[in-house]
């Protein structure tokens, strides 16, 4: 055993001093999918950040609609909540809305209950509401414009700030006196919390738990209410999402390039196992121990190639500003350094392990089978509000499909096609 080590190792060193240019290139491909998965997975985590950012802090909250809701709507409704009989829900306050004249112009007016079930904040949909919104009637006003007066139909302006959209928020009394709609109401928020086992998959996958809860809270039942989105209210939010979509869409087909990319390099250092493994038979070399050899080859070399591409991939990232919200730097994201890693050594070895396959099984993938399993990911990802995860299981079905049935079928169709060719061809046969 020991013998056969030995003449393993010299033989690989060996081949390492013949062809130094293609192990090279094999460690620089390894390199270059682990940078790549590292720098996106830290941009898409920085986008979905700012992304959403900026629809502040309603990401927990659905509207609750029906026609000609009033105030009475609101306390029956959160009688039956209070007893229980919707436990997704955290909090609800009734909300009014309408268009007042100021200063001239059409201006928002949001009304809201600042002594409600819970404390409503709305950065990202105006100011935040003040303590004296209880103690008498008065206004805040977010405007980007300059304003000549403090009050509106006497009622005292107690607070501005410079922000979009231009808005007005009172309590909402005070709402429905300017709007002349006493006791009427728009709509009732309720907030529904974050489910809490999913942000690993966000940290896994950005933009995976920022579409898909937002789609899940809109699917609770409210005897009686229609439930919607808070897009009406703050288009900030849905833009946040759409962005948080993009970004995962991209940030997983970016994963799965570099994964190929990988495997691509590893398993084209593999392909030359074949004939070391038999100079190393001639020599009395086990082909069990020739093919240990390369796995661990493989896997020393995913090893390098992932050192190389997580320091490329932190290079990269520290060279364009403010793309790395950490103070540590990229090695505070011990996620996306890890998840690179990962994918670089495992994908490394796999490669290293399928392209040392006795030659008997050196054969593509059966086309039916991957086939088969991309059309039930194919038709999974078209369900109506599969949202990002549907998203995902398309891009993986079009990959398999693609990577696993259509390149085989069209390389079998050419090598027939080259095949009759020749045989056919008078040229050849003289």
């Amino acid at each position: 055993m020991l013998k056969d080590s030995v003449i393993l190792v010299k033989g690989r060193f060996r081949g390492l001093l013949r062809d130094p240019l293609a192990s090279f290139a094999v460690l620089l491909g390894i390199a270059t999918g682990v940078a790549g998965a590292l720098a996106m997975h830290a941009a898409g985590m920085t986008v979905v950040d700012r992304s959403t950012e900026v629809a502040g802090a309603v990401g927990d909250l659905v509207a609750l609609k029906r026609h000609d809701l009033t105030e009475s709507d609101y306390f029956q409704l959160r009688a039956r909540w209070r007893a229980g009989s919707y436990p997704r829900i955290a909090g609800l306050t009734p909300i009014v809305e309408g268009f007042v004249e100021f200063e001239g112009r059409k201006v928002r007016l949001l009304g809201i209950d600042p002594i409600s079930d819970f404390e409503v904040s709305i950065s990202g949909i105006g100011p935040q509401v003040d303590s004296a919104f209880v103690n008498s009637p008065s206004l805040v006003l977010q405007s980007d414009r300059e304003i000549r007066v403090d009050h509106l139909h006497g009622i005292p302006i107690i607070r501005a700030r410079p922000g979009s959209p231009e808005l007005l928020v009172a309590a909402l009394p005070t709402a429905q006196e300017l709007l002349r709609r006493p006791n009427a109401l728009d709509a009732i928020w309720a907030r529904v919390p974050s489910n809490a086992a999913l942000p690993w998959l966000e940290s896994l996958f950005p933009g995976l738990r920022t579409t898909t809860l937002n789609r899940d809270r809109e699917r609770i039942q409210v005897e009686g209410f229609r439930v919607a989105p808070l897009s009406e209210w703050v288009p900030a939010g849905s833009m946040s999402e759409a962005m948080a979509f993009i970004v995962g869409v991209v940030g997983l087909l970016a994963l799965l390039v570099s994964g190929f990319l990988v495997y691509q390099a590893t398993s084209v250092a593999g392909s030359k196992a074949h004939l070391e493994s038999e100079r190393l038979s001639a020599v009395g070399v086990a082909p069990r121990s020739t093919r240990a050899l390369f796995v661990f080859d493989s896997l020393l070399i995913g090893v390098a190639g992932t050192v190389l591409g997580v320091a490329a991939g932190i290079v990269l990232l520290t060279t364009i500003p403010g793309l790395i919200d950490s103070p540590n730097g990229m090695f505070g994201d011990t996620v996306a350094v890890s998840k690179a890693a990962t994918l670089g050594i495992l994908v490394s070895v796999l490669g290293g392990v399928l392209a040392t396959r006795r030659p008997g099984r050196q054969q593509a993938l059966s086309w039916l089978p991957c086939f088969a399993t991309g059309t039930v990911f194919l038709i999974a990802g078209l369900q109506p509000g599969s949202g990002l995860p549907g998203a995902y299981l398309l891009l993986l079905a079009l990959c398999l499909v693609h990577f696993g049935a259509v390149v085989p079928l069209v390389v079998r169709l050419l090598r027939g096609i080259s095949r009759r060719t020749l045989a056919g061809s008078p040229v050849l046969r003289l």
